[in-house]
């Protein structure tokens, strides 16, 4: 399966949504979700997602022992059995935009509505922000440094 445009894409999907495709028939997932029990995984490969849709994705059902619901992951990656762990990563990218438009940076009070304009503010932007996160790795090590030395004081 390639994508158009050589871009993978990996999304989470609701249960509400219905899965067509190798073989089986349309059918909601949340109906596959009351077959699975806590722990378990689940591949499709090559569905139909919606039933209006004509571009077919692996879909990924899992359902880890420490959550309460499982998780359904649609994705083109070749190797669907990592789209749940991909997805995951972008945990650390939504604080990174929040940062950028409310908390510090303050993107939206600049008014700014022209993209390319944009593009331009976002530069400094993200330079500001990785000297930012390095400045704070530069402390936590210097703290956790400190932490050792006055431990090994009081011995």
């Amino acid at each position: 399966m390639t994508p158009p445009y050589g871009v993978d894409a990996t999304l989470r999907i609701k249960a509400s949504m219905y899965l067509n495709g190798d073989g089986m028939p349309e059918t909601k997932i949340a109906t596959l979700l009351q077959k699975m029990v806590k722990g378990s995984r689940r591949v499709l490969y090559n569905q139909l997602v919606t039933r209006d849709s004509t571009f077919k994705m692996n879909v990924v059902l899992n359902w880890g022992k420490e959550y309460d619901e499982a998780m359904v992951v649609a994705t083109t990656l070749a190797k669907p059995h990592r789209a749940d762990i991909l997805y995951g990563q972008r945990f650390g990218i939504e604080p990174m935009h929040k940062d950028w438009k409310t908390n510090a940076f303050e993107l939206e009070k600049t008014r700014v509505t022209d993209p390319k304009r944009i593009e331009t503010l976002l530069i400094p932007i993200a330079f500001a922000y990785i000297l930012c996160v390095f400045e704070g790795e530069k402390k936590k090590k210097h703290a956790t440094s400190a932490t050792h030395q006055k431990a090994k004081r009081e011995w």
